[in-house]
């Protein structure tokens, strides 16, 4: 009992800390926009409101160094930025095309998935820049499907962003249908109420926000690594999906020995971690590095899970595992 009351206290006070942290950050914020925004007042502004005079431009201040500072300028973005706004101009235009395609089968009067819909909802709101077509979208989605968690949220959040109270009942719905909405439910809930003075209910969402981080942290930081002290169990599958799972397996090449089990996690264990064990190297022949980190890639690339797995190659430095798992019952599946 004395344990459980140390963690709500320390709890209690990481809430706390963060939630002062969050004020002062949103008073900066407030500060901020009220003291550089543009009103009436034509004084306010931080930014010059004429061109530079003569003789303040960069090349008159600059001189001979101006080419080089060019220069350094453009192999910096080059260097740092290219590669990056490059790929997302990609992800861009695919988005455009993407909801051009499903906007004319929309027209056509052809029934879209549940899917197809949000996804239309959703790049109509993004890469369409058009807010409130996205929300009527979302309205006749949760019309349609009123007890999926990822349609309530988004509705949700949506609503409160525009300070509409009857968004508040979906995202709390949300919350309850999927774990997965609670960081983000929290979130919208806790600045929805802030900005309408309720600063209670605000610290109230604040705080489940702060204590599952902090749940979600822990147990990510014990899924992110397999120790010989951890404690495995079987992987208690049932028999089609372990098939189905053996049959991808043997497609990889090189894969010679699997082993499939199940580690004991202590936060979120509802949520099942698996470990695949695996082994590449034949009958009289030395352990490659490279050649198990090339079955590894074509594992991950290739291999769909029945839910979050890590995989390990138990032979070289790791050769213990392999002791280990060949003892279970039912952990080698290939």
């Amino acid at each position: 009992m004395a344990g459980c009351q140390t963690g709500s206290t320390t709890s209690a006070c990481a809430g706390a800390a963060s939630w002062a942290c969050w004020k002062r950050a949103r008073a900066r914020a407030v500060f901020c926009s009220s003291r550089f925004s543009t009103g009436s007042r034509r004084t306010s502004t931080p930014f010059p409101s004429r061109s530079p005079a003569p003789g303040e431009a960069a090349d008159r201040l600059l001189g001979q160094a101006l080419d080089a500072i060019s220069g350094d300028f453009d192999r910096r973005w080059k260097d740092n930025i290219l590669a990056a706004w490059q790929q997302r101009h990609r992800q861009v235009q695919e988005a455009r095309r993407s909801l051009a395609e499903l906007n004319t089968r929309f027209a056509s009067g052809a029934e879209l998935t549940l899917n197809d819909a949000y996804e239309r909802a959703r790049l109509t709101g993004s890469v369409g820049d058009n807010a409130d077509a996205a929300l009527e979208q979302f309205r006749t989605l949760h019309l349609r499907a009123p007890e999926d968690a990822v349609i309530c949220l988004s509705l949700g959040a949506r609503l409160l962003a525009r300070d509409d109270d009857t968004g508040r009942a979906m995202v709390e719905r949300a919350t309850q249908l999927d774990e997965n909405a609670i960081l983000q439910g929290c979130e919208a809930l806790r600045d929805y109420h802030w900005r309408n003075g309720r600063q209670d209910e605000a610290r109230a969402w604040h705080q489940r926000l702060v204590e599952r981080a902090q749940l979600q942290q822990a147990a990510g930081k014990e899924r992110n690594q397999v120790l010989l002290r951890d404690k495995f169990e079987p992987h208690d599958l049932p028999e089609g999906a372990v098939a189905e799972l053996r049959a991808q397996l043997r497609a990889i090449q090189g894969l010679r020995k699997a082993y499939f089990v199940k580690k004991h996690v202590k936060h979120l264990a509802h949520r099942p971690c698996y470990v695949l064990g695996f082994s590449v190297t034949g009958p009289f022949r030395f352990h490659s590095k490279k050649r198990a980190g090339e079955v590894l890639a074509r594992i991950q690339k290739a291999v769909q899970f029945p839910g979050e797995t890590m995989i390990l190659n138990v032979e070289g430095d790791n050769y213990r595992f392999g002791r280990k798992f060949k003892w279970m019952r039912g952990a080698r599946i290939l």
